[in-house]
């Protein structure tokens, strides 16, 4: 069984713009590239059985991340960071991230979640 890769958009809060694609494994393991719109830098990563990972981009850029309905292949989802990019709580958070993936990988759909 073959296993189709899995569109990903992820939006910032300060108007980061990253594209790609998830690349799922039959162990429900994961690993993605994505690019920054209008720019070389490249950022990829994986994630665990329980979709929680990392992402590290070529600008030196990193930050965690925990998709809550993995394993599944449509979702979208709001997280806060901080400015080392590690997960934090709304209230802790200096900058927020959302991310789509599937059908839900929507540029404008996930800049009208962001807080």
């Amino acid at each position: 069984m073959s296993l189709s890769d899995i569109p990903i958009t992820v939006v910032t809060s300060d108007g980061y713009v990253l594209s790609g694609m998830i690349t799922p494994r039959m162990d429900y393991t994961s690993s993605f590239v994505m690019t920054l719109e209008q720019s070389s830098v490249i950022c990829q990563g994986e994630t665990g059985a329980n979709g929680a990972g990392g992402l590290s981009c070529s600008n030196g850029f990193w930050f965690e991340i925990q998709i809550p309905d993995y394993p599944s292949t449509n979702g979208s989802y709001v997280a806060g960071y901080d400015a080392a990019g590690n997960l934090v709580g709304d209230n802790q958070a200096t900058r927020f991230v959302a991310i789509g993936y599937g059908n839900e990988a929507n540029t404008a759909a996930l800049q009208g979640i962001l807080p």
